[in-house]
């Protein structure tokens, strides 16, 4: 009965992590989720901005090579 009202005690107390944020389709909502659970996301995708546009690409819808650029900078492993 104890470990019954624990293991209930523990899926209360956090319902964000067992939020599957992959379930959602690339984009805002996506994002917003990962970064619910993962505080460090927002300031990895500004460095990845900047990163790019050190570079000289310019966000454009005609050529998403920006967009691109940064997705991958978020792959990366650092």
């Amino acid at each position: 009965m104890k470990y019954s009202t624990f293991l209930l005690v523990i899926m209360m107390a956090s319902p964000a992590s067992a939020e599957d944020c992959r379930a959602y389709p690339p984009g805002p909502k996506r994002f917003a989720c990962a970064s619910a659970l993962h505080p460090g996301l927002v300031a990895k995708r500004e460095r990845c901005k900047r990163e790019a546009e050190t570079t000289g690409l310019t966000p454009n819808q005609q050529h998403p090579a920006m967009k691109d650029y940064v997705v991958a900078c978020m792959q990366r492993g650092r």
